[in-house]
């Protein structure tokens, strides 16, 4: 998955993922307004139900996501 420049989600996420990030800055950003910056070489873990997140990016970003 590639999101350019800028990108926000339009959407809040309730599902888990395994995300990767290839190049560049992945952020995740929660509903209660918390931030958490991912590197390239990173890996997130996200559950279930855990807490509704969307995905940023201020530079764009390339991701390995499995769902």
């Amino acid at each position: 998955m590639t999101y350019s420049k800028g990108y926000i989600a339009d959407h809040w996420c309730e599902k888990g993922h395994i995300i990767h990030v290839l190049e560049g800055t992945y952020i995740m950003e929660t509903k209660d307004g918390k931030r958490r910056e991912v590197e390239a070489g990173q890996t997130l873990h996200v559950s279930d139900e855990q807490n509704s997140h969307r995905s940023v990016t201020d530079t764009g970003v390339s991701l390995f996501i499995i769902e």
